[in-house]
């Protein structure tokens, strides 16, 4: 499994891909699933890719996992570790994600009250 960035920075794009995979119990990948250890890893495409990717938020020890199953189901993992760092600009990432998100709520507070006349 190849990861790019190989230091990532919170809210930079961690992107994988399978580049070789070889394992006793799998004979050819028809099925590669992605685990990011995240909310985001919870939206899947529709179908199985080679390549995923996610975004962090916060800066720390991350796990990303990947699975192979064969048209047999068997099935085999393998779990790499990176370190996301925080970078020169999260804490303004931070601030801007706070402000839209606290207008949201906002937008939601006037279509509810409009919605109760």
């Amino acid at each position: 499994m190849n990861i790019i960035p190989a230091k990532p920075h919170v809210f930079s794009p961690v992107i994988t891909w399978v580049s070789y995979y070889k394992a006793d119990a799998v004979e050819m990948a028809d099925n590669v699933s992605w685990d990011f250890g995240n909310l985001l890893g919870l939206v899947k495409p529709p179908k199985p890719n080679l390549a995923s990717g996610s975004m962090y938020f916060l800066p720390g020890t991350k796990k990303i996992s990947m699975t192979v199953t064969d048209s047999q189901g068997r099935s085999s993992s393998t779990i790499r570790e990176i370190t996301v760092t925080a970078g020169q600009y999260a804490f303004i990432y931070w601030i801007a994600y706070a402000l839209v998100g606290l207008f949201c709520l906002w937008i939601i507070r006037l279509i509810w009250r409009r919605a109760k006349r």
